[in-house]
């Protein structure tokens, strides 16, 4: 049964342990009480297995394994829950705080079927790093929640 406006959250993971602890704590921070938060490993050599035990409490579940690439992670990811919404973040990649209460806001006063973020290119000391001018902003963009507005 699908409940309400509860999201799963799936992060795709592959030998990026320098940058998934951040990830990780970007989601906790947006976690509400029935919202669920997988992480699927696809077998990593490094770091990544140690991080994510450390995290193991807060996480719905969790697997390290191989698989076929981050599409198929994400599969295995959404396949164990029943929420009504899904979301992705790759490892290396953060949500900004708030980002799925305002996403829950705009999915539950709309007819929108999808909404998406788009990209902030920081470095990896969250300096601003738009040197192709990435950041600019376009027509119709929503600024406090990083998707277009066209929800119609």
């Amino acid at each position: 049964m699908k409940r309400g406006d509860d999201f799963v959250i799936v992060t795709p993971n592959y030998n990026m342990g320098a940058y998934l602890k951040r990830t990780i704590e970007s989601v906790i921070l947006n976690l509400r009480p029935g919202d669920q938060y997988f992480i699927i490993d696809g077998g990593s050599t490094d770091n990544s297995v140690e991080i994510i035990r450390s995290y193991e409490a807060q996480l719905t579940g969790w697997v390290s394994e191989p698989d076929t690439g981050y599409a198929d992670a994400i599969a295995k990811g959404f396949k164990l829950s029943s929420n009504n919404y899904m979301c992705w973040i790759n490892s290396g990649d953060l949500l900004l705080e708030g980002a799925l209460d305002r996403a829950r806001d705009i999915l539950s006063t709309t007819h929108a079927d999808m909404i998406f973020g788009d990209d902030f290119y920081i470095d990896d000391e969250d300096k601003d790093d738009d040197d192709f001018g990435l950041n600019d902003y376009e027509d119709g963009y929503d600024d406090q929640l990083g998707n277009y507005n066209d929800y119609d």
